[in-house]
């Protein structure tokens, strides 16, 4: 299968301290982006925090510990088939 316009999506990318990455297809991705790199930012591991996203893709929610991303990485890519 080839990359065509119809299913090239912008996608972030959440990398994991010790497991693995998880692609989100989110609605503004931009936004996205930086409000994760905010959330890694202020994470603290004194005092961790669950974040729950949302996303346009195969995973519709992800949440995770604010302490366990170690970074966050914006990107295009194919837009995996979703069942029908």
């Amino acid at each position: 299968m080839g990359m065509s316009a119809s299913n090239l999506k912008t996608a972030v990318l959440l990398l994991f301290k010790s497991s693995t990455p998880v692609v989100v297809y989110p609605d503004n991705p931009e936004s996205f982006y930086d409000e994760v790199k905010k959330v890694i930012k202020a994470a603290n591991g004194a005092s961790p925090r669950l974040i729950e996203k949302t996303g346009g893709g195969p995973i519709k929610k992800v949440a995770f510990l604010d302490t366990e991303l170690a970074g966050v990485s914006l990107q295009v890519g194919v837009m995996p088939a979703m069942p029908v």
